[in-house]
């Protein structure tokens, strides 16, 4: 077993409407039907560009997705009241209409939020599982207003409201890109056949054989290493974490490898995951395995390795989702600062938006069943909890009236506030709701009132009728067929 090895295409992929259907063939027959996962599949295929022709046209930004499972590419042009969409294609001079019945998604290319965020910024979950993320303005018995970029600002009814996280403030970047291969090095694979390497291609890293890529990043104590990944077929990555080299460690022959510091690395083999302890001098040692079953039902993720030296952890997230946390028996033991990505010649890889920043240590904590559900209570950084009626928001500090007396708490300090169950208003779904997803986080239920290139309106049963910029949502999932 090599950690790691390289990749490159000879054919240009050309979707057309065979490929559509000869894609779909090879799919299980539930996975076949639906559209989204058809999507996704293929434009995860559509990453995959040829190395000797890496100058493949880029799909149109929109696509339609039909009940029946077909799909258009095009661009939006708007919705009018009555449920007719305008569609416009480049091989159609005029807007085409449709039912909007027709449909049951729109994926849209969606532009990132400012980058400057508003104080006290905060992702806000309401009971009905949508999620809007803002500026805290202020917090009484009665709402929550939250100032928003993609809506201004939103009053919501306290009741109607699950849960606040406040979003600390963003973590010193190390890394950002990729944009190229300056600054990597490949790995020298040894007696391994039909190794390669990475290849760069339209803003990403891809490899479909054996073949190691590695760089310094100067790592802290604390860091997070976030990156989307597409894959075809199955795959074996190995990340190497806290590495001090930067070519790839045999695992079964390590010892005769030149001298290296101890490492880390972080096994994605789909869809078990496990970490191992590198060590020149000592065995190999597991720290745990896990599984994600998601990856068998999907060929792409965002992916985030949080690591913390001094609590002795690393943890994995998946899609948002906290899948595993390991922890070194013998302490968090690694003598470098680079991180190595190792592709071992199964399927191929693709892997862009790389991140790395530091991180604060903090876990996105989920709900707690309540000990008491007519009181609200607030998850502190340090652990601690808070709990007893949330009276208002005051100089960001939230103002709890416990025991007769008004305690005040930092925002800064708070990880998690929710809201008293006792007191939530349900929600349950509604004919004719659609869902929009925002292109960063979160989604918002609504019937849709319109569209067009300046503005989409919507009324919510949380918040009543807004407008939106349309520009902030990725996806629209529209109320399915009665």
């Amino acid at each position: 077993m090599r950690e790691g090895m390289g990749m490159k295409f000879k054919s240009r992929i050309r979707i057309t409407a065979d490929c559509v259907r000869a894609w779909t063939n090879c799919f299980p027959p539930n996975l076949a039907r639906s559209p989204h996962l058809l999507l996704l599949s293929l434009l995860a295929l559509a990453a995959f560009p040829s190395g000797a022709q890496s100058n493949l046209v880029p799909p149109p930004r929109h696509a339609l997705l039909f009940h029946n499972g077909d799909l258009l590419y095009g661009t939006l042009h708007s919705i009018r009241p009555g449920g007719e969409l305008r569609w416009n294609h480049p091989d159609v001079g005029a807007p085409i209409q449709f039912a909007l019945t027709n449909f049951s998604e729109i994926h849209l290319g969606s532009q990132p939020p400012p980058a400057s965020r508003p104080e006290n910024f905060c992702h806000v979950q309401l009971v009905n599982d949508d999620e809007l993320s803002g500026g805290l303005l202020s917090l009484d018995a009665d709402s929550v207003v939250l100032d928003t970029w993609f809506a201004g600002k939103l009053a919501l009814p306290r009741a109607r409201v699950r849960s606040i996280l406040p979003v600390p403030p963003p973590a010193a970047l190390l890394f950002d890109g990729p944009t190229g291969l300056e600054g990597w090095t490949h790995g020298r694979v040894q007696g391994i056949e039909n190794s390669g390497q990475w290849r760069y291609v339209n803003g990403a890293f891809t490899a479909s054989q054996s073949a190691s890529l590695a760089r310094d990043l100067k790592l802290p104590d604390r860091s997070n290493i976030e990156f989307e990944m597409a894959w075809r077929g199955t795959f074996n990555l190995a990340i190497a974490l806290y590495t001090d080299s930067l070519q790839p460690v045999s695992l079964r022959a390590k010892e005769n490898e030149p001298d290296f510091g101890a490492f880390y690395s972080l096994q994605l083999n789909n869809p078990v995951l496990s970490v191992l302890h590198v060590s020149k001098a000592a065995p190999l040692k597991q720290l745990g395995q896990s599984v994600i079953s998601s990856f068998n039902q999907t060929n792409r993720s965002r992916i985030a390795i949080r690591t913390d030296r001094p609590q002795n952890i690393i943890a994995l997230y998946a899609d948002g989702a906290l899948i595993k946390t390991w922890s070194d028996p013998d302490g968090f033991n690694a003598g470098g600062t680079g991180v190595r990505f190792v592709h071992q010649g199964v399927g191929a890889v693709r892997i862009w938006n790389l991140r790395v920043t530091e991180w604060d240590g903090r876990f996105d904590t989920p709900a707690a069943p309540a000990a008491n559900p007519a009181l609200d209570l607030a998850r502190l950084v340090n652990h601690d909890t808070v709990v007893g009626p949330l009276k208002t928001l005051r100089d960001g500090r939230l103002v709890f009236h416990i025991g007769g007396n008004d305690i005040e708490v930092p925002l800064a300090r708070v990880t998690r506030v929710d809201f008293a169950p006792a007191r939530a208003e349900a929600l349950p779904a509604r004919r004719g709701e659609s869902r929009f997803f925002f292109a960063q986080r979160g989604h918002v239920t609504m019937e849709l009132a319109g569209w067009d290139s300046r503005r989409m309106s919507g009324t919510s049963r949380v918040f009543g009728t807004a407008g939106f910029n349309p520009a902030s949502f990725s996806r629209i999932q529209f109320a399915p067929l009665p």
